[in-house]
């Protein structure tokens, strides 16, 4: 709400370097407008079965495999306008180096597959067929009974592997913004461009958590550095949150929600500090991917619909423009449904707008620095072919992304 409502302080908020591209003005609130938040009784709410294999949706795609290079590589080919058929390929070729004790290109695969287009689906049958000398005598022949089976390393269950790989790897609490950050990755972006660009991506797909009014602490590490360099995200106090003025609320202690125990935002401002002083990319791209998803439409998981639930009927008493957002005509959004955040995708619109109209220096393109680079040196690339390379720089002058039906 801290984006949807103008809200904070009644002081002037000093603002940091990076917001010198926009300003966000916070007005003061209505002192009848201000509700203790001890009004907000906790209620039960949903909770998800656990799953390793949760369902993945998107209005842009998605790629599930059992390999994160697999799976990074099959949404890159979306990201470069490739359909679902050419994902699959790439990620099951993938498939066959990264786990070669699963499959390989002697295998098989078994493809069922549905166009757009057609009722039903359709099946291309990938077996293998015996070789015409494989019959049981010629196994007796050769003193074979049966393969044994042998005992194999079996590595702990975790739901947190450790992803690793020689281009890049991404990790976050959504899928979506993750295939964001590879995404960046893959268009020659760097890892700063990366995290920024998978971090407003959560502040869509993930409100439950995490929103443009919140912080975010960062700690990161270039790699000609010796120590890493740290950028305090975290809210300040507003001037006039003193014990004094809580008190003359009849509040005697700092409330745990609603609009009081709010803090100054400092998440916007040191993603663009990041961004200013360790990134490559423009504003207007590394917002692209959180933009699609506020306009387009994200899936609701089920523990956002769990937190709405918990706040419905506050929402409809006590604050009706919050209603308004995360009850729209009365009800929570079901889990799975599609959701948008047409509030927020303007406020970011008229801040990509402003950073442009500042001048030359905030409206650079990504694209002219990494095909520079790929040109320049193809070999040392990220470690990619020249190949690859190439493929890089065209695709970083593509748009961030191109939605399908």
């Amino acid at each position: 709400d801290i984006v949807h409502e103008s809200i904070l302080t009644d002081a002037s908020l000093r603002v940091g370097p990076a917001m010198q591209l926009c300003v966000l003005r916070l007005n003061a609130i209505p002192h009848d407008q201000r509700i203790p938040s001890a009004k907000m009784r906790p209620t039960k709410v949903y909770q998800p079965p656990f799953t390793t294999r949760p369902e993945l949706r998107g209005t842009f795609g998605a790629i599930a495999s059992t390999h994160w290079l697999a799976s990074a590589a099959g949404m890159a080919v979306l990201e470069r306008g490739g359909n679902a058929f050419d994902a699959a390929v790439a990620a099951g070729f993938v498939l066959q180096i990264v786990e070669p004790h699963l499959n390989g290109p002697g295998g098989e695969v078994p493809i069922i597959l549905k166009r757009a287009d057609t009722d039903a689906p359709l099946v291309i049958c990938g077996q293998g067929t015996y070789p015409a000398g494989a019959t049981l005598a010629h196994f007796a022949a050769l003193g074979l009974k049966q393969m044994r089976p042998t005992k194999v390393y079996q590595p702990p269950f975790t739901t947190r592997p450790e992803l690793r790989g020689t281009f890049g790897a991404i990790a976050s609490t959504h899928w979506l913004a993750s295939a964001a950050g590879m995404a960046v990755l893959e268009r020659g972006g760097n890892a700063f461009d990366a995290a920024i660009a998978a971090g407003f991506v959560l502040q869509i797909v993930e409100p439950h958590l995490n929103g443009p009014g919140g912080e975010v602490p960062i700690i990161l590490k270039r790699a000609g550095a010796d120590a890493p360099i740290v950028i305090c995200g975290q809210g300040t106090y507003p001037a006039g949150a003193t014990l004094a003025r809580f008190a003359g609320l009849g509040v005697e202690q700092v409330p745990g929600t609603g609009l009081l125990p709010a803090v100054v935002p400092g998440a916007f401002d040191a993603w663009m500090l990041l961004l200013r002083d360790h990134g490559t990319w423009r504003l207007a791209d590394v917002l692209a991917y959180a933009l699609h998803y506020a306009e387009n439409g994200f899936p609701v998981l089920p523990r956002i619909a769990a937190s709405i639930l918990a706040a419905k009927e506050f929402f409809l008493g006590e604050w009706p423009t919050s209603a308004a957002i995360w009850c729209p005509r009365g009800a929570v959004p079901a889990p799975g449904t599609f959701f948008t955040s047409p509030l927020i995708a303007a406020t970011y619109r008229r801040i990509i707008a402003e950073a442009e109209s500042a001048g030359p220096a905030s409206a650079r393109r990504p694209s002219a620095r990494c095909a520079g680079a790929a040109t320049k040196s193809p070999s040392k690339a990220r470690g990619r072919s020249a190949a690859f390379a190439r493929s890089a720089a065209t695709a970083a002058n593509s748009p961030p992304l191109r939605p399908r039906a």
